[in-house]
């Protein structure tokens, strides 16, 4: 066997040198990955809006007024769409018309951080938009009528929305809106009640 390795070695070596030759080097390491627009957003102009709501759902209709202020900040810069929000602050009324009585009248305040996704470079007269938020509600009335208690005060309310940006400076918007609000299990009985909304905004 000693003598078959010292007569073969010498042919195996010569037979691997040019696989080893050939064997492609280590591909050379990619560079650090440059940070995304999430983690560099770009600022802009901030901007303040007044905005009217009429809604209804569970015999029960709304009127709100909401004040707005962008973020000044706007994310994903570098694609077609961006990512921008804005505070909400909101009073508003509720008035239920349930037949079955009992029904009070409710004065509803909240507050919502919301998300706005639009094209990055708006043109023309009508830019399309859609927009999701959760924020915070107080109610003066938990019990809306016979049937329909809110059961706590204290609310979360989430709404997701599609509406068009109007005008040459882009300064009116008009969109639908489905907002729910529950007291997400804080207490029970936790009925929650979802409105259809129709919002109209001034940005100055």
């Amino acid at each position: 066997m000693t003598r078959f390795f010292s007569r073969c070695l010498p042919s195996l070596i010569a037979a691997g040198f040019p696989l080893v030759v050939s064997f492609p080097a280590p591909a050379a390491q990619d560079p650090a990955p440059t940070p995304s627009a999430w983690e560099s957003p770009v600022s802009v102009p901030i901007r303040d809006a007044v905005s009217l709501e009429a809604g209804y759902g569970y015999h029960t209709e709304m009127e709100r007024i909401s004040f707005s202020r962008s973020w000044g900040t706007r994310w994903f810069s570098d694609q077609t769409w961006a990512l921008s929000g804005y505070w909400d602050a909101s009073v508003g009324r509720w008035t239920p018309h349930a037949a079955s009585g009992g029904n009070h009248e409710v004065n509803d305040y909240g507050i919502t951080p919301v998300f706005r996704y639009a094209p990055t470079t708006p043109s023309g007269d009508c830019i399309p938009f859609l927009e999701a938020g959760v924020g915070v509600h107080y109610l003066s009335q938990h019990d809306l009528y016979a049937g329909h208690d809110m059961t706590t005060y204290f609310q979360f309310g989430d709404h997701i929305g599609a509406g068009l940006t109007l005008g040459p400076q882009h300064d009116w918007d008009v969109m639908m809106r489905l907002q729910h609000l529950s007291n997400a299990g804080i207490q029970n009985p936790n009925p929650g009640i979802n409105f259809l909304q129709l919002r109209v905004s001034h940005w100055f």
